[in-house]
């Protein structure tokens, strides 16, 4: 951990040099893309830094009562930013009836990881839905999870349109540092650090196939 602390002022210190010689040196300058380059080099290094963190730690959570249609609803503009002009963005249901207690910071992250892992999955190209909504205790026995607790729930589906799951590796996809990407394209966290959070937050989070069998579809409760 005292490693992972030195490598974030590390990254920190390198993004801020970047950004003061960038200024010296503007597009079209000899030097311009290698200090870009630099630059995006510190930002995935704090981001990795940040997801060794979270995993490595419990991290405390500040709950607040929250309404998590409104969260991701404020959430539009960076989940647009991060997915990219390819996908359409789709946020969904009916207003609550009932708030949730989460930390919003944390649920925030939850969902951000989960957008940029559907992004990766569609190639950057098609169309991610968010869908928030309740579910009775009475309508729980019918979702099939037999951990989830009889009692009223707030459901977030989080849908994609890519390549899917495959079955071979469906058991280990929320495993710390699993990844299906090729070396140096995936940190292999997203997925373990969402996981982490929900069950930290006395949630659960499920994965299946879409509906229509195209893309993947993960639910939280």
């Amino acid at each position: 951990i005292s490693a992972c602390l030195v490598g974030s002022e590390m990254c920190i210190r390198d993004r801020a040099l970047a950004d003061q010689l960038l200024e010296h040196h503007p597009e079209g300058d000899a030097d311009h893309d290698a200090l870009l380059q630099i630059r995006r080099n510190g930002e995935r290094g704090a981001t990795l830094i940040g997801q060794l963190l979270a995993f490595a730690w419990q991290q405390p959570q500040r709950q607040q009562t929250l309404d998590p249609r409104s969260l991701i609803e404020g959430l539009r503009p960076l989940l647009v930013q991060l997915l990219g002009p390819a996908v359409d963005l789709v946020i969904d249901g009916s207003p609550l009836a009932h708030a949730v207690r989460a930390d919003p910071g944390q649920l925030e992250q939850v969902i951000v990881n989960l957008a940029v892992n559907a992004r990766d999955a569609m190639s950057g190209n098609g169309r991610l839905t968010i869908t928030i909504g309740e579910v009775r205790a009475a309508e729980i026995a019918a979702l099939g999870h037999g951990i989830i607790p009889r009692s009223d729930h707030i459901a977030i589906d989080i849908t994609d349109t890519g390549t899917g799951i495959p079955p071979a590796i469906a058991g280990r996809i929320f495993e710390p540092f699993f990844s299906t990407k090729p070396i140096g394209q995936g940190t292999g966290l997203g997925l373990s650090t969402a996981y982490g959070i929900v069950k930290q937050s006395g949630g659960f989070i499920f994965a299946r196939p879409a509906p229509g069998g195209r893309g993947t579809t993960f639910s939280l409760y």
